[in-house]
């Protein structure tokens, strides 16, 4: 559970949505390098987790890949997940990520796709978890596998200032 939640926490930091504007029409703008403080909450039950899935992040070097190198500092806690894409059109950034499913509770995959905006110093956005299930011992997977992939899930990266060793 913990390797899905910190997947989520890093691909939520590249999802984002803009507020009542078309993002993608945007001038591009960088991210700038520097520590990031994640969190993201589920609308689901109308539970606020923020305080059990932050995460603190440093990224240096080009701007310009800030975004993508914040997001693969969490892919790499899983490493069998593959990276179905992540594209750019102004400050719009979307993509997608599939895992496989922890075989010990169900086989299948997860597919987390998300979509947002990328602002100079922070990302945020909304991203959805489809919990594709081939098999499972437990009977009820597959009922809240469904239900989880209709719930769009909030998030939000900010640059919290430059990395301290």
């Amino acid at each position: 559970m913990r390797r899905v939640q910190a997947l989520c926490i890093g691909i939520a930091t590249l999802s984002l949505s803009g507020c009542g504007k078309d993002a993608s029409e945007d001038v591009p703008v960088d991210m700038q390098p520097g520590a990031y403080l994640v969190d993201f909450k589920t609308p689901m039950f109308g539970a606020d987790i923020k305080k059990t899935t932050e995460a603190k992040r440093c990224i240096t070097g080009d701007p310009e890949y800030v975004p993508t190198k914040l997001v693969r500092s969490y892919i790499a806690l899983a490493p069998e997940c593959a990276t179905a894409k992540f594209e750019r059109k102004g400050n719009q950034l979307t993509g997608s990520v599939t895992c496989p499913l922890d075989e010990d509770r169900a086989k299948g995959k997860a597919v987390v796709t998300f979509d947002g905006t990328i602002a100079e110093t922070s990302l945020s956005g909304t991203m959805k978890i489809d919990m594709q299930i081939t098999s499972s011992e437990d009977p009820q997977a597959g009922a809240a596998a469904a239900l989880l992939s209709k719930v769009p899930i909030p998030f939000r990266a900010e640059r919290t200032g430059d990395c301290s060793n």
